[in-house]
């Protein structure tokens, strides 16, 4: 059975670096990556046929983490050619049992730009050993600051609701993770069961990114958030051990 347990969470920008928008990548962040069990990223590059693209398409040649659940979404806004889309993956080292995954309301707001589609995908991953499989969950929100929009907004709430359903609706994970573009999830969110691993700005607005683990039957050991030049989000790792 194996003890530990690594996640991390990362918003990639669209495998684009944010100051000069090219999309090489250090191969030390492959070998980051490596280290980890679980890994969710958002703002993920696809192909028009729906493969992975950039240097996420790599990761699973690269790395120790030869399974992967995505969902592509919108049309991208950080890459000039209107063939590549942006979208979520769930990238891990041990079998996935199952996948589900979802579209989140989109509440098409125009200004300054249009509001893209997001959502949300739940796997149940088996660790070579263990007798029961984990859940994940990780999704991507709206940021509603760009739009000049609080997340307790009532055109909001929907968005909120769609979330919290769709967990209810499938197996309850024991992880929660994502970019959320809001500090505070957990005022919104059925949460009361689970802490946050990051507790850190991990943008320039705030804390923007999160963790949110079962506390019932794991233990946080270690975190870190780290700026990377490959995206204006920090990388934000977490290790557990079960209770």
């Amino acid at each position: 059975m194996f003890n530990t347990l690594r996640i991390a969470t990362w918003n990639i920008n669209g495998a684009v670096r944010p100051v000069t928008n090219d999309t090489v990548v250090p191969e030390e962040l492959y070998e980051l990556i490596g280290q980890i069990d679980v890994l969710c990223l958002q703002e993920v590059p696809f192909c028009s046929s729906g493969s992975l693209a950039g240097w996420s398409s790599k990761l699973s040649d690269k790395t120790n983490l030869p399974y992967c659940a995505s969902l592509p979404l919108s049309p991208s806004h950080l890459h000039n050619t209107g063939s590549v889309r942006i979208g979520i993956a769930m990238f891990s080292r041990h079998p996935l049992l199952t996948v589900s995954s979802t579209l989140l309301p989109n509440p098409c707001w125009m200004e300054p730009f249009p509001s893209h589609d997001k959502g949300a995908i739940i796997a149940r991953i088996l660790r070579e050993g263990d007798s029961n499989a984990i859940a994940v969950a990780t999704t991507h929100f709206v940021p509603f600051t760009e739009f000049n929009k609080k997340p307790s907004d009532d055109e909001c709430l929907p968005i909120w609701s769609a979330f919290a359903e769709f967990l209810k609706n499938n197996p309850k994970p024991s992880f929660v993770i994502g970019d959320f573009n809001c500090p505070t999830p957990y005022d919104h969110l059925p949460l009361s069961r689970y802490d946050d691993a990051i507790r850190s700005s991990t943008h320039r607005k705030g804390q923007m990114d999160h963790i949110f683990y079962d506390r019932t039957y794991w233990r946080l050991i270690e975190q870190s958030v780290t700026m990377h030049c490959c995206s204006d989000h920090a990388f934000c790792f977490s290790k557990f051990i079960p209770i």
